[in-house]
């Protein structure tokens, strides 16, 4: 009896066990999802060469606005604040299209889907290698293949060959640039 009695005050205090994604929306502070996300990278450092005086520079500023509009439309744009003060269309503005599970339209300024390395590691907040400081060297492949940005249209996505296990994936694109 006391086990009884003591669920259903537990139920009456605490309401009834819901799962933490359906629970989040009756939060008095609100759920934890927001549908815009502010992601960037602020490049900056100091220099120092032999029998020349060091100082601090200032590279650049780039922040990555990533905006959901809905379970099918995803907007996405980087801008960029140079050294010297000028502001910049960044490596990317562009609007996906999320057509289903396997295919994906993308409109707009987008990188260059040559390589893995430039749509999946050539983010500020992955690579940290120091490309971009005064008098290096970029790296290796980055001499090879340069990141690029097209204006145009692409269709991106993956399926599954078959019944197997192995799975393609693909980018084809029409751009002007």
């Amino acid at each position: 009896m006391d086990t009884v009695v003591e669920h259903q005050d537990s139920v009456e205090r605490y309401g009834p066990q819901l799962p933490a994604t359906l629970k989040e929306f009756f939060l008095p502070s609100g759920n934890n999802e927001t549908p815009l996300s502010i992601y960037g990278a602020l490049a900056f450092g100091y220099s120092k060469m032999q029998h020349q005086p060091g100082g601090f520079y200032f590279g650049e500023f780039t922040p990555d606005f990533l905006l959901k509009l809905n379970d099918w439309i995803f907007l996405e744009a980087e801008i960029g604040i140079g050294s010297d003060g000028t502001v910049s269309a960044g490596s990317f503005a562009q609007m996906d299209f999320f057509v289903n599970d396997w295919l994906t339209i993308v409109a707009g300024r987008f990188v260059a889907p040559i390589g893995w390395y430039n749509e999946r590691l050539n983010n500020p907040w992955i690579n940290k290698l120091p490309g971009d400081a005064p008098g290096s060297m970029p790296p290796l492949f980055m001499q090879v293949l340069p990141p690029m940005a097209l204006l145009g249209v692409q269709a991106t996505g993956s399926f599954y060959l078959g019944c197997s296990p192995l799975k393609m994936e693909y980018a084809a694109y029409i751009s002007t640039a």
